[in-house]
């Protein structure tokens, strides 16, 4: 008992983490934005090494300087705590899916504070809030999930998932929510990885009419805490009023 609640209580003074991201992302990311791209000058009298004919610094493919290899730059961008406010998954101006759900078709600040400041506040250290690595051993789970209208493992988790008009997966946002796609149902459970003991919990349900929750709690592949309510239409609504 008592290591199920320090657990949990592990969990809560994780998650202040992503909560004071959430309160101070709207007002700091744009300051982190503009210096996305701001670099230290360098230690070295060599400037033939590090700018180009027209003056400018030198690059490599990954953004990076082609000099200095021992990191004689400070690269701001690709440090800590700024390198937190950034996306290295789905990059500084957003997913794709996520852009053409939205109909986003340029990539500038707005794109980019909408993503990062407003949808995933600090990214860079959300990924960083995970458990250790290993294979989880369950110990103890309850709850039913299905996908498609099958059961399915309670290792899953449940989670909304979208298409769009011409049933397209359009991942975790769209235009009709996919009973096809998406995990319905409630599983909670504990588990072990080398010997440390983590607990999740996660449920799916239409509550009234096109009135849908989603929750997610605790630990999967990063400390999680998610809450949606969303009205929306399922797929499978949609087609059987179109036939």
């Amino acid at each position: 008992m008592i290591q199920k609640i320090l657990s949990i209580m592990k969990w809560v003074v994780v998650m202040t983490l992503p909560l004071i991201a959430l309160l101070t992302a709207p007002i700091l990311y744009p300051i982190a934005y503009m210096l996305r791209n701001y670099k230290s000058r360098p230690d070295t009298e060599d400037d033939d090494m590090l700018f180009d004919s027209n003056g400018d610094v030198l690059f490599n493919d990954e953004g990076g300087v082609l000099f200095d290899e021992d990191g004689g730059w400070l690269v701001w961008a690709d440090k800590k705590p700024l390198w937190w406010w950034f996306d290295d998954e789905d990059g500084l101006y957003g997913a794709e899916y996520w852009k053409v759900a939205k109909g986003i078709t340029r990539d500038n600040f707005w794109t980019s504070y909408r993503w990062l400041a407003l949808r995933n506040p600090m990214w860079n250290m959300h990924t960083e809030l995970v458990p250790i690595e290993g294979e989880e051993v369950h110990v103890s789970e309850s709850g039913s999930l299905t996908r498609d209208g099958k059961p399915i493992a309670l290792s899953n988790v449940a989670v909304m998932m979208y298409v769009d008009r011409d049933g397209k997966w359009s991942h975790n946002i769209g235009e009709y929510l996919s009973l096809k796609y998406s995990t319905i149902g409630t599983v909670f459970l504990w588990f072990k990885i080398k010997n440390k003991l983590y607990w999740r919990y996660s449920t799916v349900r239409k509550l009234v009419g096109r009135l849908y929750l989603e929750l997610q709690l605790g630990v999967g592949y990063r400390y999680t805490f998610r809450f949606k309510l969303k009205t929306v239409k399922t797929y499978e609504d949609f087609v059987k009023g179109s036939i």
